[in-house]
This record gives structure tokens, C-alpha cells and sequence, in this order.
């Protein structure tokens, strides 16, 4: 029996120290507050971050829930959904994740009329100015042909790793 609840305690601890450091999103109220986009906006980018030192950045998606792709009198156009298909030229070292929906197969899938998030997230290791190239599909209007967009405005710069300098002895 003591075997039992010494598995069962090592069990929780394993399984409580992975979600403590699972990484998730949450879409940011101050966004979701100024309607549909994309954000940070492309004036405000990402964050910077620093080599070896841990990075996150949350993006908020709020997918509006039509269009006007014709102009008045025409009726507007509802939004089906909006598909993020790749992120590209990350720093090394970073990764990205995708938390709207709650099926695994469609976790970078935002329905017109929802709000979503993604993370970018890791340790950088290597300095510089990356442009992001996101892809995404935008389906409207019921079509199951999706127009593709690709974002290529967003940046992140990392900063070199900040190193303790030693001064030199001084002779007396």
C-alpha cells in the first residue's frame, strides 16, 4: 500500500511540475477592447529580448465577424475563419503556439466573431533583427477557397547576452 501512494506522489509532482511550465496564452482585454486586429500592432511590434535570457510574447486575435468586400449598398460579408499556417524566421532558439480552439487540430484557427491568442516563446540564442513572415488563410463568405496573407511587418530584436565585465587590477 505504501508503494502505492509513494507512485501516486511521485506521479503528482511529475505531472504538476509540466503543467506549471506548459506555455499558454491569454488574449489581452486592453485588444480585445479596441475590435478586430491584430496585436500589438505593427506600431507598437514585439518586445526585445536578450540572449539566453527566457522570451514571451503574447498576440492577441480578434477576428471580426464580417467584412465589407463589396462596397454599399452590398451586404456585408461574414467571416468564416482565419488560419495561421506557418511562422517563419523566428529567432533560434524561440518557438510559437497557437491556444483559441479547443481541438489540437485546429489550434491556429480563429472563427469570425471569436478572439484568440498565440505565444512566441523560449531562449533566444542568437542576437540580431528578425522579420517575421506569417502566413495565414482568411476564409469569408462560406468559400472553402482561403485567401492567403502573409504579415511580414512584425520584428524582434535580440540583444546580445549581457556579460559581467571585469576591470583590470590596479597595481598600488
Amino acid at each position: 500500500m505504501k508503494k502505492i501512494y509513494l507512485i501516486l506522489l511521485i506521479l503528482t509532482g511529475y505531472f504538476s511540475l509540466n503543467t506549471a511550465n506548459a506555455q499558454t496564452c491569454a488574449p489581452d482585454p486592453l485588444a480585445v477592447a479596441q475590435g478586430p486586429g491584430i496585436y500589438p500592432d505593427s506600431a507598437t511590434n514585439f518586445v526585445s529580448g536578450t540572449v539566453g535570457v527566457a522570451y514571451n510574447q503574447n498576440i492577441t486575435v480578434v477576428v471580426p465577424a464580417d467584412t465589407q468586400l463589396l462596397p454599399s449598398p452590398f451586404p456585408a460579408t461574414p467571416f468564416d475563419s482565419i488560419h495561421m499556417v506557418s511562422m517563419l524566421n523566428l529567432p533560434p532558439g524561440l518557438t510559437y503556439m497557437c491556444n483559441g480552439t479547443s481541438t489540437p487540430a485546429s489550434l491556429c484557427t480563429w472563427l469570425g466573431g471569436t478572439i484568440g491568442c498565440s505565444a512566441i516563446y523560449g531562449t533566444p540564442t542568437t542576437a540580431g533583427t528578425y522579420t517575421l513572415n506569417i502566413t495565414v488563410n482568411v476564409y469569408v463568405g462560406g468559400s472553402t477557397t482561403p485567401v492567403p496573407q502573409n504579415i511580414n511587418y512584425y520584428k524582434i530584436l535580440i540583444n546580445p547576452a549581457v556579460g559581467i565585465q571585469e576591470n583590470a587590477a590596479v597595481g598600488f
